[in-house]
C-alpha cells in the first residue's frame, strides 16, 4: 500500500515536471533563450576533443550537468522531462528513491569537458534528484581533454565561438607553446584577424632576418612581442573596465584596428597605449566618456573633471622609460597665424633635446576645405620647419571646433604646445569660453602655453604649492634640470616665510636624493604676481606650474592665478598635468 502511494505520488510529480516543461519551453519560444541539454556530439566535434582519461567514482554538483550524449532532445537545460513516454520510467526512478529501506539509485555515467557534464547513462535519475532538489549525485566519470574551457551556463552562439576558437588553435598550436595563453574573442569571425595578424609579423620577420620564417617561429614571436605586451598593457591601463563584457582578445584586435585607424587618418606613429587611451575616449560605453563626447558649454564647468578625464596626475608616462626621453610625441596646433608659428619654433626647442616627433594639428571649419593653396603653405613651413631641425614631423588637416579637435586627439602625445593668442581674461564668463582653459583642463596632457618668444629652456623657475600636480610639475622640473642641464628655482608664495619653507622641505629632499641642486625662494602677498617676479629675478625663460586639482566651477570662482600667469607672463609656461 505504502509503495503504491508512492507510485501515484510520482507519477503526479512528473505531470508537474512536464507542466513546468511546458511552460519553459513556451518562455524560450517568446524570448529566444534556449533550454536545450547541450548534444555531446556536436559539442565534443565543435571543440576538437581529443581522448579521456578515468576519474573514478566523484560526488559531481548537478547544476553542472547540462548535456547529454544521446537524449539531448528527451530533456530541458534543468532536465525537466519533455516527453510523456517516460512517465513510469521516471515515477519508478522517485519511487526508488524515496521508499522506506530503499539502498538509493547506482552511479550514473557522465563525460566531463571543461567544467559541463554529459549523461552518457543515468537521465532519469539525474531528472528525479533535481526535482528533489537534490545538489550533487555520485557518477563515473571520464574527463575529455579540450584545450577549450566551457562552463555551464554556455549558449549555442557561445559554442560558435568556440569552435572558431579551437580551429585558432587547432592552427596555430599556442596552446601547446604556452598552455597559459587565453585568446578567446566574444565576436565571430575576428580570429581571422588574428591569423593576418601572425601572417604580417611572419612577412616582416622574414624581411629583417632575411630569410623565411617557419609559421611556429612567427607563431611564438607574435604571440611574446606583440599579443602579450599589448594585453598586459590592457591590465594596467584598466581597459576591460572601461568595455564590460569584452574579453583581453577583443581589446587586443580594437586597439590594434583603432591604432592602424588612427596612423591612416592623421599620418602620425601611435603607440599602443595611446591608441587604446583615445579608443576609451572616443568609444567606451560608460557614462562618463558618453558625456565627454556630447556636453558642451556651462555644463562642463560646473561637473568635475574626473567626470570626463582621468585625473592621475603623470599617469601619461606610465609606459615611459624612466631612463629614456619622456617626451616622444608633441602636439603643435597651427591656425596659419603669424604668431602661431611661434608655438611650433619652442616644440622644436624641446623635440631637438627629446628626439620627439611633432604632430601637427590643423584645424578648420565643419564646412572648410583641406585643399586650398592657405593649407598647402601652412604645410610647407611646416615640414621645412621641421627638417630645417631635423626633426620628424607630421601635420595633419582636420574638421571640427578647435579645442574640441585638440582634446580628442591629445592622448595620443605626451605634451600639448599652445600658442599664447588669446590668453583668458579676467571674468567668470570669459574663462567658460576660453578655448585654452578647456584644453588646459580636459586634455588630459600637460600644455606648454607660449607667447611670442621663443626661449632656450635653460633657467626654470618651478612654483610649488604641494599639490598632486604640483608634484608632477616637480617631476617635470627634476627631469629637464638632470636630462637638458637646466638649472632649476623653486618658489612657494604663501601665507608666511616659513609656511613656505615647509612646504618646500619634501622637494629639497625629492631634489638632493636625485643629486640635484636648486635655488629655493619663500614670498608672501599675490600668488600670480610672487611668481612673476621671482621668475623675473631669477631670469626664468620656463615657469613650470601644476594643472587644476578641483571641480572646474570653484576654480572659476575661487582661484585666478592661472589666468594672470597666462596673461601675464612673458615666458613660456607649462601647465603640468
Amino acid at each position: 500500500m505504502i509503495l503504491g502511494d508512492n507510485y501515484s505520488k510520482a507519477r503526479e510529480d512528473f505531470r508537474r515536471a512536464r507542466r513546468t516543461a511546458s511552460l519553459q519551453q513556451v518562455i524560450a519560444q517568446i524570448t529566444g533563450k534556449s533550454i536545450d541539454l547541450l548534444p555531446y556530439s556536436e559539442i565534443s566535434r565543435r571543440l576538437r576533443v581529443v581522448g579521456g582519461s578515468e576519474r573514478g567514482l566523484q560526488e559531481v554538483p548537478l547544476e553542472n550537468i547540462v548535456g547529454s550524449v544521446g537524449r539531448y532532445s528527451d530533456y530541458s537545460r534543468s532536465f525537466l522531462p519533455l516527453l510523456d513516454s517516460d512517465r513510469e520510467r521516471w515515477a519508478g526512478v522517485m519511487v526508488e528513491i524515496v521508499s522506506p529501506g530503499r539502498r538509493g539509485l547506482p552511479p550514473v555515467d557522465l563525460y566531463k569537458i571543461g567544467d559541463v557534464y554529459f549523461v552518457k547513462d543515468g537521465h532519469h535519475r539525474i531528472s528525479v534528484a533535481k526535482r528533489l532538489h537534490a545538489k550533487y549525485i555520485s557518477a563515473y566519470v571520464t574527463e575529455i581533454a579540450t584545450p577549450i574551457p566551457i562552463s555551464a551556463d554556455v549558449t549555442p552562439e557561445e559554442l560558435i565561438l568556440k569552435e572558431e576558437y579551437a580551429s585558432f588553435l587547432e592552427r596555430t598550436q599556442l596552446h601547446k607553446y604556452f598552455p597559459d595563453a587565453e585568446l578567446q574573442l566574444s565576436f565571430p569571425g575576428l580570429y581571422a584577424t588574428l591569423d593576418e595578424h601572425i601572417k604580417v609579423h611572419r612577412y616582416y620577420m622574414g624581411i629583417e632576418a632575411l630569410h623565411e620564417v617557419s609559421f611556429e617561429d612567427a607563431v611564438k614571436h607574435w604571440y611574446e612581442t606583440v599579443f602579450q605586451p599589448i594585453t598586459s598593457m590592457i591590465r594596467e591601463l584598466a581597459v576591460l573596465h572601461e568595455f564590460p563584457g569584452r574579453t583581453e582578445a577583443d581589446m587586443y584586435v580594437w586597439i590594434s584596428d583603432h591604432r592602424i585607424f588612427l596612423e591612416k587618418e592623421l599620418g602620425w606613429a601611435i603607440r599602443p597605449e595611446k591608441a587604446a587611451l583615445n579608443l576609451i575616449r572616443e568609444i567606451s560605453p560608460r557614462v562618463k566618456h558618453a558625456f565627454y563626447r556630447t556636453s558642451t558649454g556651462l555644463l562642463d564647468w560646473i561637473l568635475p573633471i574626473d567626470v570626463t578625464t582621468p585625473r592621475v596626475a603623470g599617469a601619461w608616462r606610465k609606459y615611459k622609460n624612466q631612463d629614456d626621453h619622456l617626451i616622444s610625441d608633441i602636439l603643435v596646433p597651427i591656425d596659419g597665424s603669424k604668431n602661431s608659428w611661434y608655438g611650433l619654433e619652442q616644440a622644436l626647442v624641446i623635440a631637438g633635446r627629446e628626439n620627439s616627433q611633432i604632430l601637427g594639428l590643423h584645424v578648420i571649419g565643419k564646412n572648410g576645405k583641406s585643399n586650398t593653396e592657405r593649407v598647402k603653405k601652412i604645410e610647407k613651413k611646416f615640414i621645412q620647419s621641421c627638417e630645417d631641425q631635423a626633426v620628424k614631423g607630421h601635420l595633419t588637416v582636420l574638421k571640427g571646433e578647435v579645442a574640441k579637435v585638440i582634446n580628442r586627439k591629445a592622448l595620443l602625445s605626451d605634451l600639448i604646445v599652445l600658442n599664447l593668442d588669446h590668453p583668458p581674461q579676467d571674468s567668470i564668463s570669459a574663462r567658460i569660453t576660453s578655448g585654452m582653459l578647456d584644453i588646459i583642463r580636459r586634455s588630459g596632457r600637460s600644455v606648454l602655453a607660449t607667447p611670442h618668444i621663443v626661449t632656450n629652456l635653460n633657467r626654470i623657475m618651478l612654483a610649488y604649492v604641494n599639490s598632486p600636480t604640483s608634484r608632477e610639475a616637480l617631476f617635470l622640473s627634476a627631469y629637464f634640470a638632470g636630462r637638458w642641464g637646466s638649472t632649476l628655482g623653486v618658489v612657494t608664495v604663501c601665507a608666511s616665510e616659513d609656511k613656505a619653507i615647509k612646504i618646500q622641505a619634501p622637494v629639497c629632499a625629492y631634489l638632493k636624493k636625485r643629486q640635484l641642486v636648486a635655488d629655493f625662494y619663500q614670498k608672501t602677498g599675490y600668488v600670480s604676481e610672487g611668481i612673476l617676479k621671482t621668475a623675473e629675478e631669477y631670469k626664468a625663460d620656463l615657469l613650470v606650474i601644476g594643472g587644476f586639482n578641483r571641480i572646474p566651477m570653484v576654480e572659476v570662482v575661487l582661484d585666478m592665478t592661472l589666468d594672470q600667469l597666462l596673461r601675464e607672463s612673458s615666458i613660456p609656461i607649462l601647465i603640468c598635468q
